[in-house]
Parts: C-alpha cells; structure tokens; sequence
C-alpha cells in the first residue's frame, strides 16, 4: 500500500504543498522584523505539521487494510 501512495500524483502533489510551506516558513521566519510575524511563521509550520501528520496517519491507516 505504501508504493501505492508514494507513487500517485495526488501524493506528489500533497508532499510538494508540505515542503512549499516549510519553505514559506522558513522564508517567513528570516525575513521578520517583529512578533507578528513570527507568529504568522509559525502558524504556516504548524499547519505543514497538521498535513503531515494526518498524511503519516493516512498511509499508517492503508497498511493496516
């Protein structure tokens, strides 16, 4: 089951929109000038935590089908 996710386009698609917001975050984080927007960075984080996590939890639940 696990190839079957990693090879889909819609996986490719939904790991390049994790690794787009890290990128955003990290460019975020850099970039700021004040607690503001180290708080919009790090809620760009953990929104790409939450996808990652309800992704792992996704491919964990396939291997048990």
């Amino acid at each position: 089951m696990r190839r079957t996710f990693l090879q889909d386009a819609l996986s490719f698609w939904y790991l390049g929109a994790l690794i787009f917001l890290l990128l955003i975050s990290a460019g975020m984080t850099f970039m700021a000038q004040d607690r503001a927007a180290y708080m919009r960075a790090g809620a760009v984080m953990k929104a790409a935590m939450v996808m990652a996590v309800a992704y792992g939890a996704l491919v964990a639940r396939s291997l048990d089908a």
